[in-house]
């Protein structure tokens, strides 16, 4: 993954939402600036918990995105000058996004999470873009309020999707097409045996009317 493999760690460490990490007392620590937060030890292992100075949720709200190829995007990233905290970059076909932020600061808050679904709920003062600090992946799909709405690629790896102003319901979920296709096998054969059975079950009655006729 070119993600990983050219951007900077604490900056992917960053835009991922993990602050923190857990190291041997024999290790190396990762090449960029951490603090140690605590040592302890487990099964008899001497650990430290180590944390970036500058970290991001998980989920966030930002007002401005680019949209840029992605060659572009990862010469742009590892570059410090690039305010990781400012906007977003997406895929070259995203809408695009130039505001200044509001004065109430947005509020994203979790809701549910399972490894196939994640619930928030959204508060903003203007349309803008919800980055999640997950891999983008096919299969996924969001909803707003219900509505489905495209999930775009950030930064060529992670997620984003728009977000109107007010307070909204987000829903994410992996709905791969083999799941769909499978449920609709699945819900034809169900139909196929009800139909079956409720012709098995006539009443005699039903039958010997038939007869007659």
């Amino acid at each position: 993954m070119r993600f990983r493999r050219e951007i900077p760690g604490d900056r992917v460490w960053a835009l991922m939402g993990v602050g923190c990490g857990i190291w041997g007392a024999d290790e190396l620590e990762p090449p960029w600036a951490m603090r140690q937060v605590a040592a302890f030890t487990h099964e008899g292992a001497s650990l430290r918990l180590l944390c970036l100075g500058q970290t991001f949720p998980r989920y966030r709200v930002v007002y401005e995105a680019a949209a840029l190829d992605d060659g572009i995007t990862l010469g742009v990233l590892p570059d410090p000058r690039y305010d990781l905290t400012r906007a977003v970059i997406l895929e070259s076909t995203a809408p695009e996004l130039s505001a200044a932020a509001p004065p109430v600061s947005p509020t994203v808050t979790l809701v549910s999470w399972r490894p196939e679904e994640t619930r928030l709920t959204v508060q903003s003062a203007q349309p803008g873009y919800l980055v999640i600090g997950d891999l983008w992946y096919p299969g996924w799909t969001a909803r707003v309020d219900g509505e489905r709405t495209p999930i775009l690629r950030a930064y060529t790896t992670l997620r984003a999707i728009q977000i109107p102003e007010g307070e909204h319901e987000v829903l994410m979920r992996y709905e791969p097409l083999s799941f769909r296709i499978g449920a609709g096998i699945t819900l034809l054969a169900l139909l196929a045996l009800l139909a079956w059975g409720r012709q098995m079950w006539r009443s005699p009655t039903q039958i010997a009317g038939k007869n007659r006729v």
